[in-house]
């Protein structure tokens, strides 16, 4: 999974479920809150600055569950990772358009 260094990934919480996405590089910059996606849920969340010992590279994610309790591990974490890592990079795009507009929207608004 070395090509994957870019991102980190977590499992969240210890009462949590689902896979949570994140740059590598957005952690790297001291802030309160830091953008991850969360696949389960397809959707954009900021982070707590103190959540971030919560996320990992991935191939130091042990395992991960879903909404409806499948636990993943190995192989198909792997695959999970996968598919979260693909899909993060296919919303981003939209998150970050959709996030300039709304600034542009307030703006006209003041």
């Amino acid at each position: 999974m070395r090509k994957n260094q870019k991102y980190l990934v977590s499992s969240g919480d210890t009462d949590e479920y689902g896979l949570f996405v994140m740059e590598a590089d957005e952690a790297k910059h001291e802030k309160e809150m830091y953008l991850a996606y969360i696949f389960d849920a397809d959707r954009f969340t900021y982070i707590k600055h103190e959540d971030l010992r919560l996320f990992v590279s991935p191939e130091n994610l042990n395992s991960c569950t879903d909404e409806f309790g499948n636990e993943y591990t190995g192989k198909s974490l792997e695959a999970r990772i996968k598919e979260a890592i693909e899909a993060f990079n296919e919303e981003l795009p939209g998150w970050k358009r959709y996030m300039e507009e709304s600034k542009d929207w307030l703006k006209d608004d003041e």
